[in-house]
């Protein structure tokens, strides 16, 4: 089995989290990409951003697809992690850096899913990387996973 290591908006994560949502779509500003790293049924954890960088929660891959933005919208709403469909559309916009109103994204469709309690996070850290070294990395890289005592390689997502 493998699974896949998705760095992760915190404010996306809470927001989902505080909704102890079951179903979710963790969407690419962009839709040109195809997601198949992993196949339905295998884990997709979550990777908090810098200064954290850590796993915060998972949940098991679906489908990935693309659609414009208000369908996405109308299709998953909260499960989209923000509040309504203007919050989507600055959030998406913020990212892509531009205007365009009803963009083609990308929504990997998640169930299942699990949140960490602040406090109870898993450390992710490439493997030979000193972790004071680690806290500024934002690209992907090779990293192990404790309490799965995995290899993790972020530049071929999903391969373990």
């Amino acid at each position: 089995m493998k699974l896949y290591v998705g760095i992760t908006d915190g404010d996306w994560f809470r927001f989902l989290r505080a909704r102890n949502a079951d179903e979710m779509n963790f969407w690419r500003p962009h839709g040109g990409n195809n997601f198949g790293a992993i196949n339905p049924g295998e884990l997709f954890l979550f990777k908090s951003r810098y200064p954290e960088n850590r796993i915060v929660g998972g949940a098991y891959f679906v489908r990935h697809t693309t659609l414009p933005l208000d369908l996405a919208w109308e299709v998953f709403k909260e499960a989209n992690g923000v509040e309504s469909l203007d919050a989507f559309r600055r959030k998406i916009s913020s990212i892509r850096g531009d205007n365009e109103r009803n963009p083609i994204i990308g929504c990997t469709v998640l169930t299942q899913l699990f949140y960490l309690r602040d406090g109870e996070y898993l450390p992710a850290r490439p493997i030979g990387v000193e972790a004071s070294s680690w806290e500024k990395v934002t690209m992907p890289a090779m990293v192990k996973v404790p309490s799965f005592g995995r290899m993790l390689d972020w530049r071929r997502p999903g391969i373990v």
